[in-house]
């Protein structure tokens, strides 16, 4: 047990719990520690020794729901965001819509509404200790290229700047929650983006495969990489190389593809990039 808990038990802590939520209900302590974790995320010292305590805690059964359900949360809107914006751009430049711009708006409004469905099923999921795992056929080349999709309106909204390359030619399904997958896939591309935003000449390049019974998705980039320390801890809750990152991501991604019974590795090496490879089981 660390320092910090050996003051605060876990039975005191369970105590403490049961009292808030006698006092304010299920729903509003819910609410209430997502939007003070949210905050804590934000701005904690990490040098704080309450810092290290409510980290501790962090790892906990419900607390670390409401971790993930608020940065997942976060996530999933911010693609509805940049969809939204889009969408608007093309209705104000384009008063009038040709076939190609109406497919594009199409396209925009199709990818907002199932991260709009996926966070509203998380909305539903929030007081829930563990979510169920969620397995069905899910077309990996159409979910890889909704990700490519959403990436490219980053690029062009000027949020990133990097050549990106996406091959979706792998036209298998698996088994995994398509909004999940999704998801996972955002994550990866958008830290491989930021990894190469403000290099020359940076490079991201997502691409699939099969064998008999796994499919794979790789988003490879030329960035700085990581060192070996850095690749032993990088799934670690709270574990991040960025200056002003959560270290929850990753974490949450290799959640997620574990649900799935599938895999996630990163191959890197110091000044060579970095290759985080999703592995999900063929079904069908």
């Amino acid at each position: 047990m660390s320092e910090p808990l050996a003051k605060y038990s876990e039975q005191r802590v369970a105590d403490q719990l049961r009292e808030l939520l006698s006092t304010y209900g299920e729903a509003e302590l819910t609410r209430g520690l997502g939007v003070f974790l949210a905050d804590w995320l934000t701005n904690a010292d990490q040098d704080d020794p309450q810092s290290g305590l409510l980290r501790a805690l962090a790892q906990a059964t419900t607390i670390d729901t409401v971790h993930e359900v608020v940065h997942e949360m976060r996530s999933l809107l911010s693609a509805v965001i940049a969809n939204c914006e889009v969408a608007d751009s093309l209705v104000r430049e384009r008063a009038r819509l040709g076939p190609r711009e109406r497919v594009e708006l199409a396209e925009c409004v199709a990818d907002a509404r199932l991260a709009a469905d996926r966070a509203v099923g998380l909305s539903a999921d929030i007081s829930r200790v563990r979510r169920k795992v969620r397995r069905r056929a899910t077309q990996l080349d159409e979910c890889v290229a909704r990700a490519g999709r959403l990436a490219r309106q980053s690029l062009s909204l000027g949020r990133y700047r990097a050549e990106l390359e996406v091959d979706a030619a792998a036209p298998v399904q698996v088994g995994a929650d398509p909004g999940e997958l999704l998801q996972v896939l955002l994550n990866l591309t958008r830290n491989a983006l930021e990894a190469v935003t403000e290099r020359e000449g940076g490079r991201v390049k997502i691409r699939s495969w099969y064998s008999q019974t796994m499919a794979y998705v790789s988003v490879e980039d030329n960035g700085e990489g990581f060192d070996a320390d850095q690749i032993e801890n990088i799934f670690q809750p709270f574990y991040t190389t960025k200056a002003e990152g959560t270290g929850i991501g990753l974490y949450i991604c290799r959640r997620l593809v574990d649900g799935w019974g599938g895999q996630l590795e990163v191959r890197a090496r110091q000044g060579e990039g970095a290759t985080f490879i999703v592995g999900a089981p063929l079904v069908g």
